[in-house]
């Protein structure tokens, strides 16, 4: 999911609704941090970039029976699902890993624009992409029919429902296909090369991508090709994806099954030898 958010706020600051080098603590409206003890800004780019200094790293999700919380009721934490979201650390000073921060980027893009993370998306990402499929939406059990149930590792279906949801939206709420994602991930690469992907402009995607300060992404530089990857984990699923930006080339594995990452590893493997791909790439969590 988070590449994908790191999109829909890098668009949104495209079309002039965001600022992403702005602190949003001038953004919320809704719902307030506790004083800080340090004076440096906490950006959307920051956030995103998991350098805002921000705790909870991700989230266990909501059965389909559970009373779903707002997102600023989860910032201010959720007995037994996540603590208090806050700024722990000094912005900018360190990378860690959280999807707490996601949270807090996603409650004051909604608060600053007045629309859903979930619309935004479906405006400025995948329609303009053609995408059908792809939504933030939470997905209810009249979904089940078009819906990969979610399989812990010893065969059983995830408990409450097949699959759970995930208000935390920003961080964990994207459902997808493979070729849909890959359609996402193609449309980056094309905007990074030579400037004619859809979504985001040429200096944009290379905001994002930064090697010394990726958004969204995992990016590892090498000389001649720039990988860019992410893995995801919910309840019931794993997946991956790792794509050669001035290559072209690329591979997308989703898993419904917790063991899930045993499998991508091993596909992803075996699609750099199929393809001659270098064997330098690294695609960590974040």
């Amino acid at each position: 999911t988070k590449p994908v958010s790191a999109m829909v706020a890098a668009a949104a600051a495209e079309e002039g609704l965001v600022d992403l080098e702005a602190d949003i603590f001038d953004m919320l409206v809704t719902w307030r941090h506790p004083p800080l003890q340090w004076d440096a800004p906490v950006t959307l780019r920051r956030l995103f970039a998991h350098r805002g200094g921000a705790n909870v790293h991700g989230f266990p999700g909501y059965r389909q029976d559970e009373i779903l919380p707002t997102p600023a009721a989860i910032l201010d934490g959720i007995v037994d699902k996540n603590e208090p979201i806050r700024i722990s650390a000094e912005p900018g000073t360190k990378r860690d890993y959280s999807g707490g921060g996601y949270v807090m980027a996603q409650v004051a893009i909604e608060d600053h624009i007045g629309i859903t993370f979930e619309s935004l998306a479906e405006q400025l990402v995948f329609e303009p992409l053609g995408l059908v499929h792809s939504t933030y939406r939470i997905l209810e059990a009249d979904d089940r029919p078009r819906v990969a149930v979610g399989y812990r590792t010893d065969g059983s279906e995830v408990a409450g429902g097949g699959w759970h949801q995930y208000p935390e939206t920003a961080p964990a709420s994207l459902w997808t296909t493979p070729t849909e994602y890959a359609g996402i991930v193609i449309d980056v690469m094309k905007s990074h090369v030579g400037d004619v992907g859809t979504v985001l402009d040429q200096a944009t995607a290379e905001y994002l991508l930064d090697p010394l300060y990726p958004v969204g992404f995992g990016v590892t530089a090498h000389s001649d090709v720039t990988y860019i990857g992410h893995k995801g984990a919910n309840e019931g699923y794993r997946t991956e994806f790792l794509a050669l930006v001035e290559r072209g080339g690329g591979i997308v594995v989703l898993t419904n099954n917790d063991a899930g990452l045993e499998l991508t590893e091993a596909v992803v493997d075996a699609a750099a030898d199929e393809f001659g791909w270098p064997e330098q790439w690294s695609t960590p969590l974040w």
